[in-house]
């Protein structure tokens, strides 16, 4: 996004109220990240758009604070010290693609567990929940429903999982007949 449409010289002009604790943000840089803020504070049938201070109810304040963090473009990196669960949340709720995004990138890099499976279902990050089931789909399926979190994951990642591990034995006795049938079709030929 081009430079000028995010001067931060100009005075903020609208408060956040959370937990008690003012944080002065602007306006255009909330409507032009979240469309849930865009109603909110341009809408005329919300009062919040001729309010200056905007509670946050429920909110904690470092949650919405790192949340503005990634709203503003001050380059800052999701790590593991990001709290990726209240961003999730924070994105969900104020439809923020861009955290949203910036979260599955960060959660693609680790290695899959079930944990993530369900984050990734819990969430609709799509490309994580298909990474995790071509995981764990090399990963025998008893051993996958003795998991202690198995229950929590929906009806269609378990059918998914057992398709996928269906289609890998399927693949390993495809492979194993042939070497067998390779072994059978070479003896017979040699045989006097």
């Amino acid at each position: 996004m081009d430079k000028s449409y995010w001067e931060f010289n100009r005075k903020a002009d609208v408060t956040l109220l959370v937990e008690g604790e003012e944080l002065y943000v602007h306006r255009y840089v909330l409507s032009s990240s979240s469309p849930v803020f865009k109603v909110l504070l341009e809408s005329d049938n919300f009062v919040e758009k001729n309010k200056c201070i905007i509670p946050l109810p429920n909110k904690k304040k470092k949650n919405i604070q790192e949340m503005l963090n990634f709203i503003y473009p001050f380059g800052h990196q999701i790590s593991d010290e990001t709290n990726i669960d209240s961003l999730l949340i924070l994105s969900r709720e104020y439809q923020i693609n861009k955290i949203h995004n910036l979260c599955e990138e960060f959660l693609l890099k680790k290695v899959p567990t079930f944990e993530l499976l369900i984050t990734a279902q819990e969430f609709q990050l799509k490309n994580l929940e298909n990474n995790c089931i071509k995981y764990f789909s090399k990963k025998a399926l008893i051993s996958l429903e003795n998991h202690p979190k198995y229950n929590e994951l929906s009806e269609d990642n378990k059918l998914q999982l057992a398709e996928r591990q269906n289609m890998t034995l399927q693949a390993a006795c495809d492979k194993a007949s042939s070497k067998n049938n390779w072994f059978i079709d070479t003896n017979v030929l040699s045989e006097p």
